[in-house]
């Protein structure tokens, strides 16, 4: 069964919401991790990686009342993971 088989069916309107989010966070959160990294292609991978967990789990967004504040915390934490793993591998 292909990946698009087991995924829930997105409504329109998810659809169309993740398309808003992404068109206006994704630079100014790329802008933001890349003050934490240093470095931007990896700041994008973050980025990139907490739109992809929203895309592929919309209902993380459930009951969340300020999504730009949850974007930027996501968004952080997943930078400090990656400054985590980067200080463990320096040691």
């Amino acid at each position: 069964m292909s990946n698009r088989q087991t995924t829930r069916k997105r409504s329109e309107q998810e659809e169309e919401y993740f398309k808003i989010l992404f068109r206006d966070y994704f630079a100014s959160m790329c802008v933001f991790a890349d003050r934490y990294l240093h470095d931007g292609e990896i700041a994008r991978d973050v980025v990139h990686d907490v739109f992809c967990r929203i895309w592929e789990n919309p209902s993380e967004l459930t009951g969340v009342s300020n999504v730009k504040n949850y974007l930027y915390t996501s968004v952080r934490n997943h930078c400090f993971d990656v400054l985590r793993r980067e200080n463990v591998h320096h040691r």
